[in-house]
């Protein structure tokens, strides 16, 4: 079934909403004139390769064994594998070590006698062969007439003329295929995304380019095959990465490392920096206030007497909590830390006032629109939770007696009474045979977007709406959901975090958060709301990392458009433009 999206799009710019995504973005060694940047865009999404450190892909390095069949295995999803087969150069604790199991245990490499050759560049015919087990060995069909077919190891020829003659894999030019030839990791990142290509089909887009970075669209897509979509809800994929930034700075060794790539970052000072843009959204809409009370005042006398100062909302906030009857303490290096980091306050309470603790921070930080997270956190060792709170105005209100009540029809085709909010004004507007989309602005510098149908290539779309005089009728709605059935420890372990939610003494290391406890993550948990109204919208969400001891469990005017949100849809709350842009809120109305 076509799944429909409808998206609430907050910018920090009303008229330039969406900056074109370069496929190169991230690398300083990768531009978008190179023939592999969109390859290499789309491998980092993927999880398929990462940099080599410092802002670098090193396009042109050689590529490994090592290196490549650790590829493969996160391609395959990068699933657990005894080794079937031990190697002198493959040491337990090797980066590489799961990945040489796999690619043993499933016959897609095989070693060089006592070792596995980790080390030693990865040659061209290697490279195909590799890939053609990995597909299951299929039949050739065509491949390319290279001079030098002949030069092709026996063991390599079918792998060879399989990857050529499906597109995988392309000759040197001069009309050779190099065979032995080691293969680079802009060669080895093109032939990984020909193979996805190849092997299941459709587009190779970026998520980014389709409006989603690769942590939001893995988070939408786990939560869908939980059973969320055919429900309404509304989740918040910037609350649940400020809380794992609170984690991941307590964290150390693998589980830190772990945390990291499950955020979607690839070092601690990514981490930061995206929240250092996630900040800069927030203080740039506290500015953009104040300049307007200002303005108000200036102009009070001037104002009909029904005209009010300016009120809205834009905060996060964190806040780490110890609970002082549970042995072991905080370090205060990690305290300092995360204030200084992440503005977080700190506290030490006793286990009988520690629930009202923070649900009264919570309530305080999210305006009451959620006045608790837990009903009970008194077993808990130490508690790190995040809100994230946003309150603004339509820059032209929807009329309150315009609202009427109208069909909605649902997922499964039934009809229920909605309230419709319904208004015409000139809008920037957008159409094609598979989606709407409209473009309203909100104060403080916000614009919200909705879609109907596909949101696929979302960033070309916004770039060519055009201004339009538009009906638009939307459903005044609210959502509540609570994300407390392990449901986001369970997306975390699926994106390969399983250290720290081992209750394994001495697994999970959280020595940085505690040196005197042995801490891990029993639970997480988030609430979100989202309120969209005639006046505006109101949204918050709280997400809360649970630890606990490893002892514990775990002319005439033309006819305008009209845009009628009266069937399922989606929505998001994003802030910023194009590489910054920041998927605050997400959810849907389907019944």
């Amino acid at each position: 079934m076509k799944r429909y999206r409808f998206l609430l799009l907050c910018a920090a710019a009303v008229l330039l909403l969406v900056a074109p995504v370069r496929a190169s973005e991230g690398f300083g060694d990768v531009t978008d004139g190179d023939w592999f940047a969109h390859a290499v865009a789309f491998c980092r999404e993927r999880g398929l390769m990462r940099g080599t450190g410092g802002g670098l892909f090193s396009p042109g390095e050689t590529v490994t064994r090592a290196a490549a069949v650790t590829a493969l295995w996160r391609l395959d999803g990068a699933p657990a594998a005894k080794a079937t087969e031990t190697f002198d150069d493959v040491a337990d604790g090797a980066w590489y070590a799961p990945a040489v199991s796999w690619a043993v245990s499933k016959g897609v490499a095989k070693g060089c006698g006592e070792r596995f050759c980790a080390a030693e560049a990865l040659t061209r015919e290697q490279l195909a062969t590799f890939l053609w087990r990995l597909a299951g060995s299929p039949a050739a069909s065509g491949g390319g007439a290279y001079a030098d077919a002949g030069s092709v190891a026996p063991y390599a020829a079918d792998a060879v003329r399989w990857a050529t003659g499906a597109g995988i894999m392309n000759g040197v030019g001069g009309g050779r295929f190099a065979p032995a030839a080691t293969a680079t990791r802009a060669q080895l990142a093109v032939v990984l995304t020909n193979y996805v290509q190849h092997m299941e089909g459709g587009s190779t887009m970026t998520q980014a380019a389709r409006g989603f970075t690769a942590f939001d669209a893995a988070l939408l897509d786990f939560l869908d095959g939980e059973g969320l979509s055919r429900e309404n809800y509304a989740v918040s994929p910037t609350s649940l990465r400020a809380a794992l930034a609170l984690a991941a700075a307590g964290a150390d060794t693998e589980t830190k490392a772990q945390l990291i790539r499950a955020m979607g970052f690839d070092s601690m000072d990514a981490v930061d920096a995206w929240y250092g843009t996630v900040r800069a959204h927030v203080d740039a809409f506290a500015q953009e206030l104040d300049a307007a009370r200002e303005r108000f005042t200036l102009e009070k006398a001037y104002l009909p007497d029904s005209a009010q100062t300016p009120d809205r909302a834009f905060s996060i906030a964190n806040s780490v909590w110890h609970n002082a009857d549970m042995p072991g303490a905080m370090n205060p290096a990690y305290i300092e830390a995360v204030g200084e980091r992440y503005g977080a306050s700190a506290a030490d309470v006793p286990a009988a006032r520690l629930t009202g603790a923070v649900n009264d921070w919570v309530s305080r930080e999210t305006r009451g629109l959620i006045p608790r997270i837990a009903d009970d956190l008194s077993t808990v060792d130490a508690a790190l939770v995040n809100t994230l709170y946003l309150r603004t105005s339509w820059v032209n209100a929807f009329s309150k007696w315009a609202t009427a009540d109208g069909d909605f029809t649902t997922l499964d085709g039934a009809r229920v009474q909605k309230p419709f909010m319904q208004r015409q004004e000139s809008c920037l507007y957008y159409e094609d045979a598979d989606c709407q989309l409209v473009a309203l602005p909100m104060e403080g510098g916000i614009s919200a977007v909705f879609v109907l149908g596909n949101a696929g290539a979302l960033t070309e779309k916004l770039n060519r709406a055009s201004w339009e005089e538009v009906v638009v009728r939307l459903p005044r709605f609210e959502l509540e959901t609570s994300l407390e059935r392990r449901e986001l420890v369970r997306f975390l372990l699926s994106q390969g975090a399983e250290l720290p939610f081992s209750a394994v003494p001495g697994a999970a290391d959280f020595s940085v958060m505690s040196r005197d406890a042995d801490w891990f993550i029993s639970d997480i948990i988030q609430k979100s709301k989202i309120k969209v109204d005639e006046d505006g919208i109101e949204a918050a969400a709280v997400t809360a990392i649970l630890m606990k001891a490893t002892s514990a469990l775990i002319d005439d005017p033309p006819k305008p458009k009209e845009f009628n949100a009266d069937r399922p849809f989606s929505f998001g709350l994003f802030a910023g433009t194009g590489a910054a842009r920041e998927l605050l809120f997400y959810g849907q109305l389907v019944r």
